[in-house]
C-alpha cells in the first residue's frame, strides 16, 4: 500500500504512482493537499482510515 500526499515537498507523489504500478497487488491512495507527514488532522484521519481498510480487506 502506498499513501501519498499531493503536496509532499520531499517526494513527488508521481513517484508513488510509478512505483505502485510495478508492485503486484498494491494500492495507491493519494491524499489531496496533504504534506509529507500528514500533519493536519484531516490528512492523518484519511491515511489511518485507508490503512485500516487495507489491512481488514
Amino acid at each position: 500500500m502506498f499513501i501519498h500526499g499531493t503536496n509532499d515537498p520531499y517526494v513527488n507523489y508521481k513517484s508513488s504512482i510509478k512505483v505502485s504500478k510495478k508492485c503486484k497487488n498494491s494500492k495507491l491512495v493519494l491524499i489531496k493537499n496533504a504534506d509529507h507527514g500528514f500533519h493536519d488532522e484531516n490528512s492523518m484521519n484519511l491515511a489511518l482510515k485507508e490503512t485500516i481498510n487495507f489491512i481488514i480487506n
